[in-house]
């Protein structure tokens, strides 16, 4: 029986070659970040949105989605785990 992810910690390597060891809780967080940038990235390519001009930032807004969306993706990445190796590419 494998392992839960939270009892692991994962091995990532940066761009620069530097080794970097995530626990679930931090990997959580980062693919809420991700997904929140894309799907912000997203609508405004469907509106029209010049990304590269403008205040689109919402750091409050964000921050809310991050928090709303932890359990459940946390709960995805330990069924992943399970289920199917976790590769994340840098």
């Amino acid at each position: 029986m494998k392992k839960p992810i939270n009892k692991l910690k994962d091995n990532f390597l940066t761009k620069t070659g530097e080794s970097l060891k995530m626990n679930q809780d931090e990997i959580s967080r980062w693919s809420c970040l991700i997904e929140a940038v894309e799907f912000i990235n997203k609508k405004g390519d469907q509106i029209g949105m010049d990304m590269n001009k403008g205040k689109w930032v919402k750091p409050i807004a964000i921050q809310k989605y991050i928090d709303e969306r932890f359990d459940t993706m946390s709960e995805e990445l330990e069924h992943e785990a399970n289920n199917h190796p976790i590769d994340i590419y840098s």
